[in-house]
């Protein structure tokens, strides 16, 4: 337990230090703020309402995002995932929502129902449905805030928040790559 909570909090830190991703796929020119932005070792790439952000060679995080004046809304729609202690994800790698749901099924399926009281004791839910909606708004939350760019569009200043928890996720100025 202590460890499907250790590895939430290192998914939300890995966020909090240089995340940014998201888009809605419609066909449309989001100008200066298409590009790669580089923060330390993270790059965030946006095009266009899609977005994926990288960090030393593999994605760690793609989704889309709409912005609206200097507002931008985010949606995590797959997230880089680590061997974990109870067997969910199985191998590393970036997962989709959907691929990380039927994960999360077979592995719930193949667990026995004292370890499944107990899971459901520790994060103080009734049912798998629940359980999943947890792991699901941490691994894939959706984030809003705003941005600003300046220096002749050259550096991008996010400052997003965590629609569920209101913490702030992103706070971070990114230079134009």
């Amino acid at each position: 337990m202590k460890n499907l909570k250790k590895s939430i909090g290192i998914i939300a830190l890995t966020v909090i230090i240089g995340f940014t991703m998201i888009a809605c796929g419609d066909p449309r020119d989001d100008g200066p703020l298409n590009g790669t932005w580089v923060y330390g070792d993270t790059l965030i790439k946006f095009n266009n309402g899609l977005s994926e952000m990288n960090c030393t060679d593999f994605s760690f995080v793609k989704g889309s995002y709409i912005i609206n004046g200097n507002n931008m809304t985010l949606n995590i729609t797959h997230t880089y995932h680590e061997l974990d202690d109870f067997g969910i994800i199985e191998e590393e790698g970036v997962y989709s929502k959907n691929e990380f749901n039927v994960l999360f099924d077979d592995w719930w399926n193949s667990i026995d129902q004292d370890f499944k009281d107990l899971m459901l004791y520790e994060f103080d839910v009734a049912n798998k449905t629940e359980l999943l909606k947890i792991a699901l708004s941490e691994f894939y939350p959706s984030l809003s805030g705003t941005y600003v760019l300046s220096n002749n569009d050259n550096t991008l200043t996010l400052s997003l928040t965590d629609d569920i928890y209101g913490y702030e996720i992103v706070a971070g100025v990114f230079t134009r790559q």
